[in-house]
């Protein structure tokens, strides 16, 4: 349910933003690798989908909405205890143009996080839950189709650092 709230809730503020600036730019589609570092676990490494639109011309930049789906590839591990964990993360963004090729991007938002630990013979467990996730993003535009990013992103409450580096395509 909490999932689908946080999908309910990005949905409704990119399809029923009116005050979309008619020179707004364009929706775009982002694929990445991160790595994965939750406390007291080795790092692991989980893509991430990421699918975002700029909204209202801001100062320097723009105010943006942004989803963004992370999954581990490779679990996290130390003394033989995996941990995965999936993100659903709904985002306010505000891509900030230092000039026409770089900019940084802040970011904060709500996140539904579900995590699975296997220990083994020591047993396993799972849980999800809602919190807020938050950081700080770089891009670097090649062309006025394709970026590259990185992305520093703390979930709250759960001690996971995502460290996101990929490349985004601009419809």
């Amino acid at each position: 349910m909490k999932i689908i709230v946080t999908i309910a809730v990005m949905a409704s503020i990119v399809l029923h933003a009116d005050t979309i600036d008619s020179d707004s730019k364009r929706l775009y589609l982002g694929v990445g690798v991160s790595a994965e570092t939750p406390i007291w676990y080795n790092s692991g490494w989980s893509g991430a989908l990421t699918v975002g639109q700029p909204l209202i011309k801001l100062g320097a930049g723009w105010l943006g909405a942004e989803a963004e789906l992370t999954r581990s590839l490779q679990d996290s591990s130390k003394n033989n205890i995996d941990f995965s964990v999936t993100t659903l993360t709904g985002y306010a963004t505000y891509i900030w143009d230092i000039d026409s090729k770089l900019y940084l991007k802040p970011r904060v938002g709500v996140v539904y996080k579900k995590y699975d630990i296997d220990g083994g013979v020591w047993g396993s467990d799972s849980n999800n839950e809602v919190g807020i996730a938050y950081g700080l993003g770089v891009g670097v535009r090649f062309s006025d189709n394709i970026n590259l990013y990185a992305d520093y992103t703390l979930v709250e409450n759960s001690d996971l650092v995502h460290v996101t580096t990929g490349v985004e395509y601009h419809f």
